[in-house]
């Protein structure tokens, strides 16, 4: 899903405009970018969660 996304949007903007291709890859870096914070935001929140589930245990 997430591969095709990409394929197809690079397909489209390789066949429209060649000088596009540098804008794609600027959109797919900031797509990246979001994806790889939003993990590592999903992560740290689960890790704080996780350490207060044992603090509070013990």
């Amino acid at each position: 899903m997430f591969l095709t996304v990409i394929f197809t949007f690079c397909k489209v903007y390789y066949v429209r405009r060649k000088k596009a291709i540098r804008e794609a890859m600027t959109f797919l870096v900031i797509y990246f970018l979001l994806l790889f914070s939003s993990c590592l935001l999903i992560s740290i929140s689960t890790n704080i969660s996780i350490c207060a589930v044992i603090a509070i245990g013990s």
